[in-house]
């Protein structure tokens, strides 16, 4: 499903409109509202379920994620003690970290939000019932919606991470729920209009299955499935087709047990992800959806309803007992970071996980220092008095080590910055890197044009990155910042770039991108060693490179700077090696690992191939 992604944003709306049912409920017939008792419900709702699906994982993941993930899995637990695994997750989400789908408990950054709002949320209720009439409290929220709406919709195109992690940014979704629940607070019924439900059906089908991904979300874009969910919960009363399809038992059946199959899906998706060699084709997670809703059903009877009766346990044992497992859980994750413990830990197979993360770690080049703008740092230069820069992004910078253990080393500058191809006035952008980014990478480049024209003593530039930021389809900013895809311009702007570089007098050679397939190198390693199993079980053919296609459209450019290209290296005799010997090659999709890089560098001479095509010139 393209937009499968707003079924969070669907989730946000109904939970706002059932808890604030609940709440206005109470005020409408006891004239009060309690906190204490507020929070028993919720505690009874979440945590249960929540602590069994976390010790379970736990267990599982202990003898499956290495070291680095095994780590971000802990931390993202500890998190979850205070409702905090939306901040986590930001915080983990650079372009560089480690797949984030991969982590079993990506998904709780959404329950995080949702216990964020109900912090405030009923407080602000009860405010509201004590100052204001009932009728004008859909006027302040709406206000505070359609705030948090515009917010959201900028952030967005700039800052596309924290809008989607951050309360602040999602606070309309659930208030769109709220304002719901208002306007049927003092009804005996919902509406029943065949026309409006059929829209709001209609509108959250059409979100789930038309809208693609890309587009700025939380967004303008997103108030398509949150109104339609909102036409659904207020006009599909009795009678109305869309209640009688809501209706059925095999929905409803679905609706009881979803919170337990939100809690299990995740995790049996990221660690059948992390035991998978490559990446699984959407059929095979068939049987792990059966298995989520199988394991949902027995979670909700035996777990989720059993803690709802007051009778079977008390106000008491709820809170004490969700004190004492929230400790239980700091104490797991600070025991199991431990290096004693983690020495230990092996695999179901009984492999020893030993250094591999390390082995396997981003790829810096000389230094992490060089990852921006410091010409000066001595972390950034290779020697003494360099004629030669490193000019590029990720691709770019992994050649740092190559360059510095070639035979024909000349002293050089590194200056890089991950996801910025060096091209001038034009940057990438994605749905993690929006046009705050983009600003800073036009604003690299511009500099290192500037302190390149100043600086004589460079006789050689290596400009390096799979330059898919001139791709027709990319997503980008130009100078104005403004989305777009980039046509025809950011060709031109890559040509440009390079004709502006050789015009200050200087040998320029240009890096094709590392061929790629599609899976991730360094997962499959992982995996392979995780089970025991055959690493030249990830070495794949050199035909199914998907940059082919790409790096004939830029070949052209050729006649202005001659390219450098991976393939003779990574894949030997037409099959590309995710290891050779004893090195690890790919560290995921498409870098190589600082290993590699040295030992390639030392073996092929890199340096002095890059010179020399330097010096030669372009081919005519």
């Amino acid at each position: 499903m393209p937009g499968g992604f707003f079924g969070v944003d669907i989730f946000f709306v109904i939970s706002g409109f059932l808890i604030t049912g609940i709440i206005i409920n109470e005020l409408h017939t006891t004239g009060r509202f309690s906190i204490v008792g507020f929070y028993e419900r919720r505690a009874r709702r979440i945590m249960p379920a929540l602590f069994l699906v976390m010790i379970v994982t736990t267990i599982v993941a202990c003898f499956v994620l290495f070291p680095g993930q095994w780590a971000t899995y802990l931390g993202s637990l500890v998190s979850m003690t205070y409702f905090g695994s939306n901040y986590y997750f930001l915080g983990k989400s650079g372009y560089f970290d480690p797949n984030v789908e991969l982590n079993p408990m990506l998904h709780t950054w959404s329950l995080a939000i949702e216990e964020q709002f109900y912090v405030l949320f009923p407080l602000i209720l009860w405010l509201l019932w004590r100052t204001l009439k009932e009728r004008n409290w859909a006027f302040v929220l709406g206000a505070a919606a359609i705030g948090s709406l515009l917010l959201a919709n900028h952030a967005a195109i700039n800052t596309p991470d924290p809008a989607f992690y951050l309360l602040q940014y999602r606070a309309w979704e659930l208030l769109a729920g709220a304002l719901a629940a208002i306007a049927l607070s003092k009804r005996e019924r919902v509406y029943s209009n065949q026309w409006l439900s059929g829209l709001g059906l209609a509108m959250v089908l059409g979100s789930v299955f038309l809208i693609p991904a890309g587009l700025p979300h939380p967004g303008f874009i997103t108030l398509v499935p949150v109104l339609g969910t909102v036409l659904i919960v207020l006009t599909a009363g009795a009678g109305t087709l869309v209640n009688r399809l809501l209706s059925m038992k095999f929905f409803v059946g679905i609706g009881l047990v979803s919170y337990s199959a939100y809690l299990w899906h995740q995790p049996m998706f990221a660690l059948f992800r992390v035991t998978s060699p490559e990446e699984p084709s959407a059929w095979a997670f068939l049987p792990f959806i059966a298995l989520t809703l199988g394991l949902a059903a027995l979670t909700w009877k035996f777990v989720e309803n059993p803690f709802r009766n007051r009778k079977k346990f008390s106000r008491r044992q709820i809170f004490i007992g969700t004190a004492i497992l929230l400790v239980g859980t700091i104490v797991v994750g600070w025991g199991g970071t431990r290096q004693v413990f983690q020495d230990h830990r092996v695999s179901f197979a009984g492999q020893a996980f030993g250094n591999i993360e390390d082995r396997l770690a981003r790829n810096y080049g000389l230094s992490r220092a060089c990852d921006g703008f410091e010409p000066a740092a001595p972390e950034c230069r290779s020697g003494a008095n360099p004629t030669v820069l490193l000019w590029g992004d990720s691709y770019g910078r992994q050649l740092g080590s190559a360059l510095k253990n070639s035979p024909s080393h000349q002293p050089f500058i590194q200056q890089t910055l991950s996801g910025c191809a060096p091209i001038i006035g034009l940057a990438s952008q994605s749905d993690r890197n929006g046009a705050e980014f983009a600003k800073s990478c036009i604003k690299f480049n511009d500099q290192m044009f500037a302190w390149l024209a100043k600086h004589r003593e460079i006789k050689t530039v290596i400009m390096g990155s799979p330059w898919t930021a001139a791709v027709p389809e990319q997503l980008s900013a130009e100078r104005d910042y403004v989305s777009k895809t980039t046509g025809a311009k950011g060709y031109a702007l890559m040509k440009a770039t390079f004709e502006k570089v050789k015009a200050l007098g200087v040998d320029v050679v240009a890096t094709y991108g590392t061929p790629i397939n599609g899976n991730d190198g360094g997962n499959c390693i992982r995996s392979q060693v995780a089970k025991g199993g055959d690493l030249k079980v990830c070495n794949w053919p050199l035909k199914d490179n998907l940059r082919v296609k790409f790096n004939k459209y830029i070949s052209p450019l050729e006649k202005i700077v001659p390219f450098w290209s991976w393939e003779p290296i990574l894949c030997p005799e037409g099959q590309c090696l995710v290891t050779q010997g004893e090195l690890f090659v790919y560290l995921d999709a498409g870098h190589v690992t600082k290993e590699a890089t040295k030992a390639f560098g030392r073996e092929y001479d890199i340096m002095g191939q890059m010179l020399a095509l330097a010096k030669a010139g372009p081919t005519n």
